[in-house]
């Protein structure tokens, strides 16, 4: 696609999320990108043919979690960021999180890079992106109280919220995540390789 073309599709796209805002169908950007965030999702379901009652099940369901093989969970949120923590497995290698560090807000990360690290008494992990896009936001409490995410990896251990900067760039890294299911088995994989 030329660069004109793609300026001429941003700009429709522009004067369309203003309209809807002024006629108060929306209040904020935020809320118009998580409703087609939220519509591509369940465009997406319907073609893997998913029964009505299963894709409105994970569409309400506010802990609906995807996975990365590097131990990192995302959830979409009301606002269309992608909040971005790590898996119960992951935290419980990790005992007694000391530290941890992330890039800065404003930082945009490629899915599967480094965007931070968690530090404990004894080594430091990685922590990769497990979607492309921007930060957004990180979780202040971890400044005073990293350890919250070896208590709750999945509510107040939440680490960074991210933006997507590309519609398609994200669908493709959405398919490309696991399912709690799918992840469960990975790391059943995992724990059997361990113990072999």
């Amino acid at each position: 696609m030329s660069e004109k073309k793609t300026l001429n599709l941003k700009q429709e796209l522009i004067n369309e999320i203003e309209k809807a805002m002024k006629t108060g169908h929306y209040q904020t950007v935020d809320e118009f990108i998580s409703e087609a965030i939220k519509l591509r999702i369940d465009q997406l379901m319907r073609k893997e043919a998913l029964p009505d009652e299963k894709r409105d099940e994970i569409l309400t369901k506010s802990a609906f979690l995807l996975y990365s093989p590097k131990h990192t969970w995302a959830q979409i949120t009301p606002k269309g960021t992608i909040r971005v923590g790590i898996s119960e497995y992951a935290q419980k290698y990790l005992k007694g999180i000391a530290n941890v560090r992330t890039e800065p807000v404003g930082t945009e990360i490629k899915k599967e890079d480094p965007f931070g690290m968690a530090e404990t008494w004894m080594f430091i992990f990685d922590l990769y992106s497990p979607v492309s896009g921007e930060i957004v936001g990180f979780n202040e409490n971890l400044i005073d109280e990293p350890y919250i995410i070896n208590s709750d990896p999945y509510g107040k251990g939440w680490i960074v919220e991210i933006r997507p900067k590309d519609i398609s760039t994200f669908e493709k890294d959405l398919k490309e995540l696991l399912s709690e299911n799918e992840y469960n088995k990975f790391v059943s994989k995992l724990e059997n390789k361990l113990v072999t």
